[in-house]
């Protein structure tokens, strides 16, 4: 049997799937679970807005094919981050949810070593 070669960097991705998904950068909410109203956002808006790029919205990842419930990262409804996530998201648009969360959560060097939502 043939050893996967990318196993390794597979694992090491998995790894850090579930690290962005705990709560050192959460909470997240799943979509179904959206209450009627969330930080003055009703469900219809939260919608629009995920799909008119101006949310991030994701999926856990299993084997490459996307598994779980949808789940939105809470700290992008914060006041000082939401007015800006339509512009950000725009200049992200060639990337995946997942290379745009990596964005705003990993430290910068243009930043002074700060992430995004610092």
């Amino acid at each position: 049997m043939k050893r996967d070669p990318l196993a390794a960097a597979k694992r090491r991705g998995r790894k850090r799937m579930k690290e962005l998904l705990s709560d050192k950068y959460g909470p997240y909410i799943k979509l179904v679970n959206v209450p009627q109203q969330y930080q003055g956002l009703h469900p219809n808006e939260i919608s629009k807005s995920i799909f008119g790029r101006k949310l991030i919205m994701m999926r856990e990842k299993k084997k490459g094919k996307e598994i779980g419930p949808y789940l939105i990262p809470l700290w992008q409804t914060a006041n000082n981050i939401a007015p800006h996530m339509e512009k950000i998201l725009e200049e992200l648009k060639r990337f995946d949810p997942w290379a745009q969360l990596f964005f705003f959560v990993n430290k910068n060097i243009r930043l002074n070593g700060k992430t995004p939502l610092e």
